[in-house]
């Protein structure tokens, strides 16, 4: 139902005292109708790139007077996927009700919900009708093959393989499929694998690993070699990032016979000082403070590492100091809220922003140059609640530097 109007006092009275009860249920009924019974259109199907026409979204029957005629209510359709038709006239239905149409066109496959909002012309609102249905584009292209790589890889005894299936359709598009094949390996005994397609190494040997999806299937041979792990090594060999920065680090084993194997997702992965950088189970790296940490990787019993250096975070373009002051509540205060120096650069290329800590949205502040290469910034804001607030201001200058402070604001009442 749409607006609902509040009653006066005088009403009110009027519909408790000196009048019959069915009048008194008839008048708020009057009051509260919209003149109108919105009903969502039926779930639509199609596939991404072929239109549908003139497809119900929405029906309604008029359900008193205020309704009437139909032809005066319109809609805006909201198709989900970022795409709106505004200004939709109701047309005839069936039994007396009116519908909406509309013709849309889906690019990508996937499960819309449609938004009709239904009102008299010029008030679309989000209070007023509105129902919703929904579409389901589904793609017509049929798969055709799958390929699974890495195709004919070798693995020492005791490590994984994660195998990726891709699919290829009708219309020659390609899909990871991964999640959706039925693995297999034809020898157990030697490689077994997951659900997720990866396989571990469990005697010497070979096995067929395969991947089926609806009657397709796609395979590729996995050799598993009886080796022993002499070394491990870990890359980039001593890197150097910044401060609050990511370094992916990669763990690659060497075998007896001098065969090579990336080990990243399958060693355990530390840092010998968190407090400067922690890695995670997959090897990435996250810079915390500066300082130098060893990032070691171990598998069966060996461990290889290296050093990481984190460099300090880089200075503030140019100096900016923030300026405490007190202001009471209801009372607009003008004051200077920081102060910074930059010899090099005209005023006119400065600008600021101030967030006054209030959740209000934040200001443009204005610069004042003082000479000598020293700004202040300047800016008038009018607190509602006591209370101490943190005020923050960005400066930036016009090749994209950007310098920040913090102060903080003393509100009292009147």
């Amino acid at each position: 139902m749409g607006w609902i109007p509040r009653l006066s006092e005088r009403r009110r009275r009027q519909t408790r005292v000196g009048l019959p009860r069915a009048v008194e249920v008839l008048e708020i009924r009057a009051l509260l109708a919209d003149g109108i019974n919105p009903m969502p259109g039926p779930q639509l199907s199609g596939s991404p790139g072929v239109p549908l026409t003139n497809v119900q979204v929405a029906s309604f029957t008029i359900t008193d007077s205020s309704g009437s005629p139909g032809s005066k209510w319109n809609a805006q359709i909201i198709w989900g996927d970022g795409q709106v038709t505004k200004n939709v006239p109701s047309s005839p239905g069936s039994g007396g009700s009116f519908q909406f149409l509309g013709t849309h066109t889906y690019t990508a496959a996937g499960n819309y919900i449609i938004t009709v909002m239904i009102a008299v012309p010029g008030s679309h609102k989000p209070n007023d009708n509105v129902v919703t249905t929904k579409a389901a584009i589904q793609s017509s292209a049929t798969l055709k093959s799958i390929a699974v790589t890495p195709a004919d890889p070798n693995i020492a005894l005791g490590t994984t393989q994660q195998f990726v299936a891709t699919g290829t359709y009708s219309d020659s598009s390609t899909k990871n499929i991964t999640n959706q094949v039925t693995w297999a390996s034809s020898t157990p005994s030697t490689a077994t694998i997951s659900p997720e397609g990866l396989a571990t190494a469990v005697a010497s040997g070979q096995s067929s690993i395969s991947a089926s999806s609806n009657g397709v299937t796609g395979s590729t041979n996995l050799t598993v070699t009886a080796v022993a792990l002499v070394a491990l090594a870990v890359t980039p060999a001593n890197p150097s990032i910044a401060f609050g920065s990511t370094q992916q680090f990669v763990a690659t084993g060497t075998f007896s016979d001098q065969s090579t194997q990336n080990l990243t997702s399958q060693v355990a992965w530390a840092s010998a000082t968190p407090t400067v950088a922690t890695i995670s189970s997959t090897g990435l790296a996250s810079a915390v403070a500066k300082g130098t940490s060893s990032i070691s990787a171990t598998f069966h019993g060996l461990t290889g590492s290296t050093g990481l250096t984190v460099q300090p975070p880089p200075p503030p373009p140019f100096p900016i100091v923030g300026q405490r002051f007190q202001a009471r509540v209801f009372k607009t205060v003008k004051k200077f809220v920081a102060y910074f120096k930059e010899p090099n650069t005209d005023s006119t290329n400065f600008h600021a922003f101030v967030d006054w800590g209030d959740h209000s949205r934040p200001s443009r502040g204005h610069i004042h140059g003082e000479g000598n290469g020293r700004y202040a910034v300047v800016d008038a804001h009018r607190y509602v609640k006591p209370g101490v607030y943190n005020v923050t201001v960005t400066v930036g200058d016009g090749i994209g530097r950007k310098s920040k402070t913090q102060t903080t604001v003393l509100v009292t009442k009147n």
